[in-house]
Parts: structure tokens; sequence; C-alpha cells
């Protein structure tokens, strides 16, 4: 009786495994489609001909070199 038991959760298990496998199939493509669609996005030529991705890489080169403005122009005050 115990060896029936112990069949059964072996076959229990397999049927686990193979079902765990399918989902990460699926996932896979569900990405794949995800990451696809996205720089499909970031190569689209905009209305002005620009990409967008460039347009991206310029608006975050503008936060940056603000940033780092705003930082070397603030001044610190050290306690005495």
């Amino acid at each position: 009786m115990d060896n029936n038991n112990t069949n059964g959760q072996v076959r229990h298990t397999a049927f686990v495994l193979k079902k765990i496998q399918k989902q990460r199939g699926q996932s896979m493509v569900e990405y794949s489609i995800i990451i696809s669609f996205c720089v499909m996005l970031l190569v689209y030529k905009g209305p002005d001909g620009k990409m967008v991705i460039v347009e991206l890489a310029n608006a975050l080169k503008n936060f940056y070199n603000a940033f780092a403005f705003a930082l070397s122009y603030s001044s610190t005050i050290m306690p005495l």
C-alpha cells in the first residue's frame, strides 16, 4: 500500500513540474512581446523626424547637467 502512495506522489510531482514548465514558457512569450513593443516605441520616429530614444537620451543629459550645476552652485554651510 505504501508503494502505491509513493508512485502516486511521483506522478503528481511530474504533473506539477510539467505545468510549471508550461507556465514559464508562457511568461517568456509575454515578456518577449512586451520587450519588442517597447523597442518599437523607442525606435519610432516622431513627427519631427527624431527617434524617441534620442529625445529620451537628450532629456536625461539635460536633467543631469541641470542637477550637476545645482550641486556645484549650492554652498554648504559648515557648523562651528
